[in-house]
């Protein structure tokens, strides 16, 4: 079994761009599907401003476009070619 000699950060923030575009993009999704929602009926009810809605096609690219690269890094990990 070959030995992974790279070490982790353990800590979640600081381990690279990846992460920080994850959360970001998780913390998009929640607010668009389930915040947006819950705040827009609860400022109706209080005769409010509702929360401006995010583009969630701009969202969905920038997410799928993160995706495809973590992916691309798996496999060169896997492969044995990433440095």
């Amino acid at each position: 079994m070959e030995e992974d000699t790279q070490q982790e950060s353990k800590n979640l923030w600081a381990s690279g761009w990846r992460p920080f575009f994850g959360w970001v993009g998780g913390v998009g999704f929640l607010y668009t599907l389930l915040l947006q929602p819950l705040l827009s009926w609860y400022a109706r009810i209080r005769g409010w401003p509702e929360p401006p809605p995010v583009d969630t096609g701009t969202l969905t690219v920038a997410i799928t476009a993160i995706i495809t690269i973590a992916g691309f890094r798996t496999y060169e990990k896997q492969k044995g070619v990433a440095s």
